[in-house]
């Protein structure tokens, strides 16, 4: 049974920035990297290696229907999600609730970072930020040979990144 919880931290990546997210994938995308950070998000959604890289079957769940914190959030048409106006509500009553928390400013701090960073990016571009930095989630991937395999591709990434000053110099020659 799903808790609370796991609906609160859509809420919270979402309510960070006045912004949808662009798709379920980049949802999970970026609700991954929030949890090699913090602990508690990667307890609540389970990642495993899937077809366009880390995936859990619980964020997919309930973004699709909510059980709880139901019109928080709505997947567009388009495929985007946003935060719906009660939801911003129940956002800012969540922030004012822990207002003061060190662990939940902490946490907050690292849901706008990744937003701020990764909303930045194309999906090839964060494909294979995700692939150089976590390799493991590459095995059974469908798009792992088109953002790797290709060396001029690689390149053409890396140089994106290093533009965007989303990478430092160094880091750039490792993804090279």
């Amino acid at each position: 049974m799903l808790d609370e919880e796991s609906e609160r931290c859509i809420i919270l990546l979402l309510g960070v920035k006045d912004k949808p997210i662009s798709s379920m994938e980049r949802l999970q995308k970026e609700m991954f990297i929030a949890s090699r950070t913090i602990s508690k998000i990667s307890e609540i959604f389970d990642f495993e290696k899937h077809h366009h890289g880390p995936y859990s079957q619980t964020l997919q769940e309930i973004t699709k229907n909510p059980p709880h914190l139901v019109n928080m959030y709505k997947i567009q048409q388009d495929g985007s999600i946003s935060i719906t106006a009660s939801g911003k509500d129940y956002f800012n009553k969540i922030i004012n609730q822990y207002k003061g928390n060190v662990k939940f400013a902490s946490l907050l701090q690292v849901l706008k970072l990744t937003r701020n960073v990764y909303d930045k990016l194309e999906q090839d571009e964060l494909s294979f930020l995700i692939y150089m930095t976590y390799p493991d989630y590459a095995d059974t991937s469908n798009i792992y040979h088109k953002v790797m395999n290709d060396e001029k591709n690689r390149d053409r990434l890396a140089n994106l990144l290093l533009s965007k000053r989303l990478i430092t110099k160094e880091r750039y020659n490792e993804l090279r």
